[in-house]
């Protein structure tokens, strides 16, 4: 069988682009050079992009330049596609339906910080249904990664590492999911989350990486 080397420089690119494009997420960040003017224990972070939120313009502009790098970057490590399994093509739709789910987020979102005591809680709104379709589609792609690290269709040296992070961002996500329905603060749960959401997002690169391109050079090294 033919080596297949994703090694052009449009592949290249489309790795760096989803790695700034995790980088870019991580609101968490700019929450804490903003000096956590939320308390961090009792809020979302999308809470900062409400329509009311003095930071609504600095904290939606990462969203957006984030939903914009990741779709970007899968346009350039599709130059692979090819090569892409039918998993990893899935794969690919997922981060798509992410960025694209993330864009409505921002478009739709809530009228004021839920966490404070002047705001009345909202119930099913299409905010909420576009950062459930986010989350969703995250813990779709951390399951599959981690069967396709376990089933070593990922280099060897990332296994480990993907399969970490894979399985503690579904289990915060469900973990969330499920204290949501009760009274248990979980502003903390959620910016780890939110944090492992990142790593998934920066190792696009690594998920989409050929199998063929791997099982290759294992072949040529025995």
């Amino acid at each position: 069988m033919v080596a297949i080397s994703p090694s052009s420089r449009v592949f290249k690119l489309g790795i760096w682009l989803c790695v700034i494009s995790g980088i870019m997420y991580a609101s968490f960040i700019l929450e804490a050079i903003f000096g956590f003017p939320l308390d961090p224990r009792l809020s979302y972070l999308s809470e900062y992009f409400a329509l009311d939120s003095p930071y609504r313009l600095i904290f939606a502009t990462s969203d957006l330049l984030t939903a914009t790098l990741a779709l970007a970057g899968l346009i350039c490590l599709a130059d692979f596609k090819r090569s892409w399994s039918r998993t990893q093509t899935f794969v690919a739709t997922c981060y798509s339906v992410f960025a694209i789910a993330t864009f409505f987020d921002v478009i739709f979102p809530l009228k004021c910080a839920e966490s404070l005591d002047f705001c009345e809680k909202t119930g099913l709104t299409a905010h909420l249904v576009a950062s459930s379709i986010v989350s969703g589609s995250l813990l779709l792609i951390a399951a599959i990664a981690t069967v396709l690290a376990i089933t070593k269709r990922i280099a060897p040296r990332y296994r480990l590492v993907l399969i970490a992070i894979s399985i503690i961002y579904i289990c915060l996500t469900l973990l969330i999911a499920v204290l949501d329905f009760t009274v248990v603060p979980i502003g903390y749960l959620q910016r780890f989350q939110v944090f492992f959401a990142c790593l998934i997002l920066a190792t696009a690169g690594i998920i989409l990486r050929p199998y063929e391109y791997h099982r290759s050079r294992v072949s040529l090294s025995s």
